[in-house]
Order: C-alpha cells, then sequence, then structure tokens
C-alpha cells in the first residue's frame, strides 16, 4: 500500500462518516451529483442481495451476513446504510458523467476510479482544514472486477475504509469505519465489502425485485427440496 501525506483531500463518502463520529462539526452533502443508493433488499441464503436501478444503470449485488439490518441515517442526505454483523456499511452511487464530461467508453475502469478520487478530493478541499494520511492501493478481483481500496487516517477518528468500483456509467461506493485498527477487524472489513463488489452482476434492463424475489425463493426451495431426497 502507498502511505502519501494528502492536505484537504477526502471522499465525500468518508466525510460522512467521519462527521458522524464528530458531533461538533456540520454534515457536509457529497459532491453534487451523488445519487442516494435507494435500492431495494431480498433476502437470500448468505445475506441480503441489493438492487439498485438508474437510468442506465442496473445492477445487483449481495452483501453477505448473518445479521442485517437497516440502520438510520446520521444526517440527511446521508448515503444509505446497513448493519452488517456489527459493521456498519454505507453505501452510494455517483454518475461518471459527473467527473467525466468527455467520452469514457474507452477509458480502463482503474483510471475512472483514480478520476473520480481527484474529483472528490478537489471538490472538498476547500472545505477540509486538516491534514489526512490516505492509502490507496488498485485491485483487480478474481472474476476481473477492478476496484480501488482507499483507507484514509486522521487522528481522533476510526480509520476510514472505501471501496469503489466502475458500474458503468455510474462509480458504487462502499464505504465503513475501522474501529480498533486490528488485523482481524481490518480483514473481516475488507472481505465484506470486497465479497459485495465481486458479486456485482449488471443488467441491461430496470431489475424487478418482486420476480427476483420470487426467483430467489423458488430457488431456495428447491434446494431445500433437493437435500431432503425428496
Amino acid at each position: 500500500m502507498q502511505e502519501p501525506v494528502m492536505k484537504h483531500v477526502i471522499p465525500g463518502l468518508f466525510l460522512l462518516i467521519l462527521l458522524a463520529n464528530c458531533s461538533s462539526k456540520k454534515a457536509v452533502a457529497p459532491s453534487a451529483g451523488t445519487i442516494e443508493l435507494a435500492t431495494v433488499g431480498v433476502a437470500v441464503p448468505e445475506g441480503q442481495l441489493m438492487i439498485f436501478n438508474a437510468p442506465g444503470a442496473y445492477y445487483t449485488f449481495v452483501v453477505k451476513g448473518k445479521n442485517i439490518r437497516n440502520t438510520t441515517s446520521v444526517h440527511p442526505g446521508d448515503p444509505m446504510a446497513l448493519m452488517v454483523d456489527g459493521i456498519f456499511l454505507q453505501m452510494t452511487t455517483l454518475p461518471i458523467s459527473q467527473f467525466i464530461t468527455t467520452d469514457f467508453s474507452r477509458k480502463a475502469d482503474r483510471d475512472i476510479l483514480q478520476t473520480h478520487l481527484k474529483y472528490e478530493s478537489e471538490y472538498l478541499g476547500s472545505l477540509i482544514q486538516q491534514d489526512y494520511k490516505i492509502d490507496q492501493e488498485p485491485l483487480t478481483l478474481d472474476n476481473g472486477r477492478e476496484c480501488l481500496i482507499w483507507m484514509m487516517e486522521v487522528e481522533g477518528l476510526p480509520t476510514q475504509v472505501l471501496i469503489t468500483t466502475a458500474v458503468r456509467p455510474h462509480i458504487l461506493m462502499l464505504s465503513t469505519p475501522l474501529y480498533d485498527g486490528g488485523k482481524m477487524e481490518e480483514d473481516q472489513i475488507l472481505g465484506k465489502l470486497l465479497g459485495a463488489v465481486e458479486s456485482v452482476q449488471q443488467y441491461r434492463e430496470p431489475v424487478d425485485p418482486l420476480k427476483l424475489q420470487d426467483s430467489v425463493v423458488k430457488a431456495v426451495a428447491a434446494a431445500r427440496k433437493a437435500s431432503s431426497g425428496e
């Protein structure tokens, strides 16, 4: 992991989580154009299947866990949040056209994610009057999906972990605080986030939550029937 010290640089989603842990500051909304991940959750055997539909971006991903529940936003406009086995998980999305105004169809995902980091930094640079240490690591998952891991440290607050991936024409952002900084907790959190990112499936048309839920119910019933030998 690289370890540059960057002044006045912090992504919008990180800022929301940091401010949730620092009540003396006011909340600042993400950069203009950020869309709350208004989605539908469908229970599946391994956790919860999240369904996201927006113009041109229709996709699902699985948040794995045994105990998953919605949690209320800390501030108006905060990203959608879940508690997943005790881990606070925020998720939101941003149109790529918000920070790349030219044709990005030929741009590599890794380049798009780096441009997004720069975009967020420039937007919030004038708002943050403090130094932050940010580690970043690009990663190619086993299925070929590109993502960017950010880990940000600021004195007196939990380390923030963010993973971004391109789901064209949008970017999906997942984030959570790292409270004790221990290796076990870090591995557990990164496993949750990377598992969700790796499960992203994109569709050409909007996903029908009712149809998808029905197919999940039928698949679970068929699996139970097969395992019981009926």
